[in-house]
């Protein structure tokens, strides 16, 4: 476990990685924090802050965090070399240490993920006696081994990983280059972490927040390094899961606490983005290549590249949610010195936005290179065609979805008539493999039975004015599928029990969303029910403003998207308006 924390240390960035460790792992070991690193403001050469015993005295400590190993080029000598950032330790030390500190001895601090190089021994030992002679400030170095020591051993106690779990986070990390097996070993510890902390206070659910993020970072930075992003991407989803439903009770048990827990939540939400990110980065390079996404696919099987393909879409799509939910949030930040300073919030926002634009473009790109995203093979697959519909519409891109939607009622025509390759209720991979041509008329109404996919579709066609194909998909409901029961799924009172930790069975069934009687009649219907039980607002997520997290739990559950959320603004009442559009 030591050799995995080391590894897992040398790897974390200076931002949003060492940064935001350092400071809990400093508390959790009996130091008083005083500040954090801040974006956009001047900090002395001082990322950390804290009051903490030094040989037995209390004492000042001042940190500079460094990422990775720290080599002789970056020692001194350039504007982003360590040697002079130490030095300004000075200056912090006379002009923003608080007068009830001045009297305490300063001890600076640098902490570097990795190791400090051997050609750099001398001249750490030279400037470290010189500034305590000068400064009367005594210098320590905090590597990866120290730091790894300090979260296993009795400074942290079971606060990373509790014994019995570890065993777990080893075998998820082992089969990184496995995905779904490291991400049944991962939700086997974010089971365990729940169950664990079910009746803990507020602390230990805190605690286990951070033991989840810190597990999902591991794997992440494994992933990187092997160059696969697949098992990564599904450990943080499920990390931002079990943090939620370890945040909800506490923040209904202690709402003073609220922006101390909604904080530990964001760490996790903010690793999700990172690896979405990274995803929808190295997919957007080949996205607009004909067929060249649906060749990278291990298998030449249609079925296999269906399903690869509508998952990546899914990727897409949440990565894009995300990023267009984190830059609508407020850009304020509060600096270390008392000072506001927003400039760093506005980066990121802008940056957020940037992330947004690309994550269209490549779903956009994915869809007109590669026909197989035309049609799903199962009807689960709709969440994923509504998550990027989500997408489009919040960003002012739905007409751009026209033509695909249109498309895919051409797709099921021909597959319904022929009785192949037309979506299906199961969704096992042995039973969608099965399907050939010809299927009996009992098959066929088995594997039709219902739908949410029909629906969606023609609620879509009609809000973008394509009557035509509107129609079209009525006649062939009416023709071919008379059986099916078109129906969609809106939460219950206890589905925020229930929806973040894999347990399907909760929520009510929206039936009689027929297409018989007209689009305006079925988008009628829709808002209407979403009216008669308005649960979606009752979410915790929802109700503190984290409603991508209810997107993440539907995707991963395999439940459709509350139709809330997707019945675009200007369909309802008098006025045009509808409060459904955005959450």
């Amino acid at each position: 476990m030591k050799a995995l924390l080391r590894e897992y240390l040398t790897t974390l960035g200076e931002r949003g990685g060492l940064d935001v460790l350092l400071p809990d792992l400093l508390a959790e070991s009996g130091f008083r924090v005083l500040s954090r690193p801040q974006v956009g403001t001047t900090q002395k050469g001082v990322d950390v802050a804290a009051v903490g015993s030094y040989k037995g005295t209390e004492a000042m400590y001042l940190f500079s965090i460094k990422p990775g190993d720290l080599k002789r080029s970056e020692w001194e000598g350039g504007p982003q070399t360590v040697a002079p950032s130490l030095r300004q330790f000075a200056t912090y030390r006379r002009n923003r240490i608080a007068p009830e500190h001045q009297h305490l001895p300063v001890v600076g601090c640098l902490v570097t993920g990795g190791q400090m190089h051997e050609t750099l021994h001398d001249d750490w030992t030279r400037f470290a006696e010189g500034e305590e002679r000068r400064e009367n400030i005594a210098f320590v170095h905090w590597n990866g081994d120290l730091l790894a020591d300090m979260l296993l051993t009795g400074h942290l106690r079971e606060e990373v990983m509790p014994r019995e779990m570890r065993s777990m986070l080893q075998k998820a990390v082992a089969m990184a280059d496995i995905a779904d097996v490291s991400a049944h070993h991962f939700e086997e510890l974010t089971h365990a972490l729940i169950s664990r902390n079910e009746s803990g206070d507020v602390a230990e659910r805190m605690t286990a927040i951070r033991q989840i993020t810190l597990a999902a970072s591991i794997v992440h930075n494994w992933c990187r390094e092997i160059g696969n992003l697949d098992a990564a991407w599904q450990a943080t989803a499920l990390a931002v899961l079990c943090a939620w439903e370890l945040a909800r009770q506490a923040l209904a048990d202690k709402p003073r606490q609220r922006k101390k827990i909604l904080a530990a939540v964001a760490h996790a939400i903010d690793l999700h983005r990172t690896v979405g990110e990274a995803y929808v980065t190295r997919l957007g390079r080949h996205a607009d290549v004909l067929n060249a996404l649906s060749f990278q696919v291990a298998s030449k099987e249609y079925l296999d590249r269906n399903l690869a393909l509508f998952d990546a879409l899914g990727r897409v799509a949440m990565t894009g949610l995300w990023s267009f939910h984190h830059a609508a949030q407020p850009p304020m930040a509060e600096a270390a010195d008392g000072d506001v300073s927003d400039g760093g919030a506005i980066d990121e926002q802008a940056h957020s936005v940037e992330v947004v634009g690309l994550c269209v473009n490549t779903g956009l790109a994915m869809i007109a290179a590669n026909p197989v995203l035309w049609l799903p093979c199962h009807d689960g697959q709709a969440t994923d065609i509504t998550l990027f519909l989500l997408l489009c519409q919040y960003t002012g891109n739905g007409e751009h979805v026209r033509s695909w939607l249109c498309r895919m009622v051409e797709r099921l025509e021909f597959t319904v008539v022929r009785r192949q390759r037309h979506p299906v209720t199961y969704t096992g991979y042995e039973e969608l493999a099965a399907q050939g041509s010809g299927m009996s008329d009992q098959a066929f109404r088995q594997g039709t039975g219902s739908s949410t996919l029909l629906p969606l579709l023609g609620a879509w066609l009609h809000l973008l004015g394509e009557t035509a194909y509107f129609d079209r998909l009525a006649h062939l409901v009416e023709a071919r599928l008379p059986h099916c029961a078109l129906q969609l799924w809106v939460p219950s009172t206890d589905s925020d029990e229930r929806l973040y930790t894999h347990d399907p069975s909760h929520g009510l069934a929206l039936i009689d969303a027929g297409l018989g009687r007209g689009g305006e009649h079925l988008v009628k219907h829709i808002i209407a029910a979403c009216e008669f039980e308005p649960s979606l607002r009752q979410l915790s997520a929802v109700v503190h403003h984290n409603w991508p997290i209810v997107l993440t739990a539907c995707r991963r559950q395999g439940l459709p998207v509350p139709p809330h959320l997707w019945i675009p603004p200007g369909t309802d009442g008098a006025d045009g308006t509808s409060e459904y559009g955005r959450p």
